[in-house]
């Protein structure tokens, strides 16, 4: 039997992948906008009842689909830039060692392996270019002769999970207990915008698992439940956690996963503009701007075949924009992927076992 390349053996596992129903890309919808919201408020959404809720969040998570319920949080609120690390020049066999190797380090909070312009694709976040230079030198000492470009990310224009099968749905659902609020209460919120270490703590928790409990969380800070409401309330207010959102696979949901890399400077078209007119696809899940070889970097989720994904490509750039370099990165694993450093590696979120059912605070 022929011995099958680590990319083949990757990409074979695309072909397990989950029939959604429309109901169910509709869920994972609002649970992408709003993770918070109550089985009954989603039942509602969708004119079905919460027990099918759960069962068919159960049934996703049971798939490989839904992953676990994360935080979208704005790192910049709490000091650190973010920057893409494009790796080339690695052989194939050791394209898993280095990406096991570098997804160690807690700077790093996404690490894909795939084929394309890169062979790796990172994720970093960074307090100051210091740092940033530090841990790319430790890389190219650690990994050897490797290329690697760097993206800084300057503005983010749109970051979310999943494409937008639920647009009459309002971004930000919160429940009224966390929109509701006092004037009082924002002052004194806008006021407390710095962070502590029980502050990383509670994100780093909500990272993992965001329906964990208020009491749970406050047993491994040392808080009490309602300390805990009110400092998760306090982050939302100021904007630090942008909205309670879920971690997905995309290719297990059928969809493929592309980065596009691209250059603008030959064209007279403004960066911050196609960065705007990007982020209304709705299978544009991530629209960002930097400083690099290339001042666009887009996430796109295509369902379907690959020549799906060229079309709209197609559509959404080369048919409207001339004189514009793309470069492609099509993710096949992931190896990592959070959305904050981890700061309390001590807490291990339950196995996602009926997580369908709401946890009592």
């Amino acid at each position: 039997m022929e011995k099958l390349t680590v990319i083949q053996k990757i990409w074979a596992k695309r072909e397990k992948v989950a029939k959604l129903t429309t109901s169910e890309k509709k869920l994972l919808s609002i649970l992408d906008k709003d993770s918070w919201l109550t089985l009954r408020e989603m039942g509602r959404l969708l004119n079905i009842s919460a027990s099918t809720i759960n069962y068919r969040i159960s049934k996703l998570i049971r798939l490989g689909v839904l992953q676990r319920l994360s935080i979208n949080v704005n790192l910049e609120k709490i000091g650190y830039n973010v920057a893409f690390v494009g790796i080339n020049n690695i052989i194939n066999e050791d394209a898993s060692q280095a990406a096991e190797h570098i997804s160690k380090d807690n700077n790093v909070l996404c690490v894909h392996r795939g084929i394309g312009h890169y062979s790796l694709l990172t994720k970093v976040c960074y307090k100051d270019f210091n740092e940033l230079s530090d841990m790319l030198e430790k890389w190219k000492n650690d990994l050897g002769d490797v290329l690697m470009e760097v993206f800084l990310v300057t503005d983010i224009y749109k970051s979310s999970a999943f494409p937008d099968f639920f647009p009459e749905l309002d971004y930000k659902v919160y429940r009224q207990a966390y929109t509701k609020v006092s004037e009082k209460d924002q002052d004194k919120a806008s006021r407390e915008t710095k962070v502590d270490e029980k502050d990383l703590k509670i994100l780093t928790i909500l990272d993992k698992d965001n329906w964990t409990r208020f009491k749970e969380i406050g047993e491994y800070v040392k808080l009490s439940a309602n300390s805990v409401f009110f400092r998760i309330r306090k982050m939302i207010l100021n904007q630090i956690i942008k909205n309670f959102t879920i971690v997905i696979d995309p290719q297990k949901a059928g969809f493929t996963e592309v980065y596009l890399f691209i250059d603008t400077l030959r064209s007279q078209l403004n960066s911050f503009e196609l960065a705007s007119k990007l982020a209304s696809d709705p299978n544009v899940v991530f629209v960002a701007t930097g400083i690099g070889e290339y001042s666009v970097l887009t996430r796109v989720l295509v369902e379907g075949p690959l020549r799906k994904l060229h079309r709209k490509v197609e559509e959404l750039i080369k048919r409207k924009y001339t004189n514009i370099g793309i470069k492609y990165f099509i993710a096949l694993d992931t190896c990592k992927n959070l959305a904050f450093p981890d700061f309390f590696p001590e807490f291990t979120p339950r196995p996602p076992i009926n997580c369908g059912k709401r946890y009592s605070m």
